[in-house]
């Protein structure tokens, strides 16, 4: 036992801790080619100098850049999971949510309003804590990944009308995802990656595709610490496959988080102290 509790109560817990930490983003795409088929990207809400963010990955919010851009982006939805299990969407609105994004880094932010950040509260979202960020893989036992793997989400067909004419039947059908995947992963750290700020991870009985993971937090375990204290240690941002012939994941490119958390501070600290 461990604090006083099983180990299926601790993994329960362990479980919830990871679930409700977890954010994601989900785009409803005009026009989509094969890969535009509701996009989605995970992410993590840690409090910054000016207030609440969501940490995502650059390439994504780079992705919705040009969506807008191309007057594409249909929707936006905001993933938060509550300890019950269930999967809260909370719409986006791009004017009132500014985004950024690193040009070095594979990270950026959306800065998340009071509106927002009460309805998170209320889906039972809990932003991840500053003073849990760490640098020091050393001191880790283990690392988990949690995040939205969007090749295992249900795809939903529903029929919102039909119409006949002679013995022709035409049905029109509503297109959307269902339920949200989550894959959870043990991670092994494999040192830094080729990058400046970020690691290399090993996978241990890892998934056959972690599309859709990317943003999603990767928090480091200490010998005997509480759940509630496990680090914030990194942001993952992609996968590496092997060379053998079904292509599997053998690896996970991610940011430090600490260092993202940095680069988002000085930026916002640069916004706000501006004259303009």
């Amino acid at each position: 036992m461990r604090n006083g509790l099983t180990d299926q109560e601790h993994n329960r817990e362990f479980i919830t801790f990871l679930q409700v930490h977890l954010f994601g983003l989900l785009a409803f795409i005009d026009r989509p080619n094969h890969n535009e088929h509701f996009p989605m990207a995970s992410g993590v809400v840690i409090e910054s100098e000016v207030g609440y963010v969501l940490l995502t990955v650059a390439h994504y919010l780079e992705d919705l850049r040009r969506w807008k851009e191309q007057e594409r982006l249909n929707a936006l939805f905001l993933l938060v999971h509550h300890e019950s299990g269930i999967c809260n969407p909370i719409p986006l609105n791009l004017e009132d949510t500014p985004a950024s994004f690193s040009d070095l880094l594979d990270v950026g932010f959306m800065a998340l309003n009071d509106a927002v950040v009460a309805e998170i509260r209320k889906g039972g979202g809990i932003a991840t804590r500053r003073d849990t960020l760490s640098m020091s893989p050393q001191s880790m036992k283990s690392f988990y990944l949690v995040g939205h793997a969007s090749a295992y989400c249900k795809i939903v067909r529903e029929t919102i009308a039909t119409s006949r004419e002679d013995s022709m039947e035409t049905a029109w059908k509503l297109v959307r995802p269902g339920d949200m995947a989550v894959a959870i992963s043990k991670l092994q750290f494999d040192g830094n990656g080729s990058d400046p700020g970020t690691f290399r991870f090993a996978l241990i009985n890892g998934f056959d595709d972690y599309s859709g993971a990317s943003g999603g937090p990767i928090f480091g375990y200490a010998e005997g610490s509480l759940i509630r204290d496990h680090s914030l240690f990194a942001i993952q941002s992609k996968q590496i496959r092997g060379a053998t012939s079904n292509q599997k994941p053998t690896h996970l490119i991610a940011t430090s988080a600490a260092v993202a958390i940095h680069v988002i501070d000085d930026y916002l600290q640069k916004i706000t102290n501006s004259p303009d």
